[in-house]
């Protein structure tokens, strides 16, 4: 575990990478020291056990994203196409459609195709 303040133009910035995922996160701030307090509340929360990164994802689930863009699509594409698309998006669902997004990895992706 590693966390890490930075500084883009004005702002600060909380950089962690917590196992193999980089979190980042801002603090809207131009003041230094209200970036390291954030930092240091940071540690203490993961070296608790908890990470506080996690409890923000509300990335939504496979079959309900790609439902949405289907709907979305289908203005725009011929009749055929949106016939191949709806079916492939059908069998993806049966596999990975109560997933949420930010968790399909590549061994998922590659089951489907």
């Amino acid at each position: 575990m590693r966390v890490r303040i930075f500084r883009r133009g004005r702002t600060w910035w909380v950089d962690a990478r917590i196992g193999s995922r980089r979190y980042r996160r801002t603090h809207a701030t131009g003041d230094r020291s209200v970036a390291v307090r954030a930092r240091r509340r940071l540690e203490e929360e993961l070296a608790e056990g908890r990470n506080p990164f996690e409890a923000e994802s509300a990335a939504p689930r496979f079959a309900a994203y790609a439902e949405e863009w289907l709907e979305r699509a289908g203005r725009r594409l011929r009749p055929g196409t949106f016939e191949t698309y709806r079916r492939a998006v059908r069998e993806a669902g049966r596999m990975i459609g109560a997933k949420r997004l930010d968790a399909i990895t590549r061994r998922d992706a590659r089951g489907v195709v």
